[in-house]
């Protein structure tokens, strides 16, 4: 820190300044006369005491400014601010259509693909646990009838009348974990557990009359 910094300055107002070819000598631009008495220093490092008010106020003025502006800055940040939050995703227990045994095409046995189509599990209220529903579809060759089977043994009431393409309906609970074939025959509801599907192209029968 200067030296200076520590000194006591002591001020007088005297007189008013007269009029002479020194009139600039030791005066102040407010029109009196300043009197300097330092201990060890010019009268080039002194400040009145008028100045140093307005060299105070003009600082208190720069940091008033200063701290507003920070302020109003920080309060806009907190405004703008968007809070975002993520919730884990809930992980579902759902029925897979590879649990099936799909038919794959085979010119010996006549068999043609079967592939699943329209696959859509839906949650079961708040649990862990879905109902899941999905078709079966195949198509034959041009100018031959498709003919679906499960287990080997059922046969898809949907084979009737001779189509090309036959699709049929499968629901899954992921309680049971089991693919049922539904139908509709008659006015009838059927449901029955497969494993597997196999279609096989055939050719149409031709009508004795």
């Amino acid at each position: 820190m200067p030296e200076y910094a520590n000194t006591f300055l002591v001020f007088s107002e005297q007189e008013r300044m007269k009029p002479s070819s020194r009139e600039n000598e030791n005066s102040s631009p407010f029109g009196f006369k300043t009197d300097f008495r330092v201990f060890g220093l010019s009268e080039g490092v002194l400040l009145s005491r008028s100045k140093m008010n307005i060299l105070i106020c003009f600082v208190s003025i720069i940091f008033l400014i200063k701290n507003t502006v920070d302020t109003c800055f920080a309060t806009s940040a907190a405004q703008g601010a968007v809070v975002t939050t993520t919730e884990d995703p809930v992980e579902l227990r759902t029925c897979s259509p590879t649990a099936l045994t799909l038919g794959t095409a085979n010119s010996a046995d006549l068999s043609i693909d079967v592939n699943y189509i329209n696959l859509v599990s839906t949650r079961i209220g708040t649990t862990l646990e879905t109902d899941s529903t999905m078709q079966l579809t195949c198509t034959a060759s041009e100018g031959l009838r498709a003919f679906m089977s499960f287990n080997d043994t059922l046969t898809a009431a949907e084979n009737v009348p001779n189509p090309r393409t036959v699709t049929v309906n499968l629901t899954c609970n992921s309680e049971e974990m089991v693919w049922y074939y539904v139908t509709t025959y008659e006015g009838i509801n059927y449901r029955y557990d497969i494993t597997m599907a196999v279609c096989a192209e055939l050719a149409i029968p031709t009508d004795p009359g």
